[in-house]
């Protein structure tokens, strides 16, 4: 019984912690936080990722990871903030559609001052990417982006 009632005061002291982080502004802090390399953003898709293709566009850059499972592929994308849009805060968006037509994406759309994401899709041969970044009152389109594995 001496362990259960110290189960139940760690989890009151993590809730408590939890709406303290979040009275003090913790939001941005869970949302987004800075991720300077294409590198650093494989970690965040999971273990087994590797880069597959980037997609440069004013203020942004649309990053996607892919892991193999025999003949599917696992997809994870971001789209990053860069140049004078890093660090701003402004809407940052990304998108991954697993079709050509009639199907709903996945994507991550928000207030962010370094990247959007990770938007995820599993056990797709194919995938479409794109983002977008919204800095200093315009926004700011990435070409998209069709992948096979």
């Amino acid at each position: 019984m001496g362990r259960l009632v110290t189960m139940k005061r760690v989890k009151a002291h993590f809730l408590v912690a939890m709406a303290l982080v979040m009275a003090v502004g913790g939001v941005g802090v869970l949302q987004s936080a800075p991720v300077e390399a294409a590198t650093d953003f494989k970690g965040l898709c999971g273990k087994g990722y590797k880069h597959k293709k980037s997609q440069k566009f004013k203020y942004g850059k649309v990053i996607v990871f892919t892991k193999q499972k025999g003949k599917k592929t696992d997809w994870c994308a971001f789209t990053k903030r860069t140049g004078k849009a890093k660090g701003v805060a402004g809407k940052t968006f990304v998108r991954l559609i697993p079709c050509y037509t009639g199907c709903n994406p996945h994507d991550d759309s928000g207030k962010y001052k370094y990247y959007a994401g990770p938007v995820k899709w599993n056990n797709k041969q194919y995938i479409r990417a794109g983002g977008h970044v919204k800095y200093d009152g315009k926004t700011y389109y990435s070409l998209g982006m069709e992948l096979a594995n």
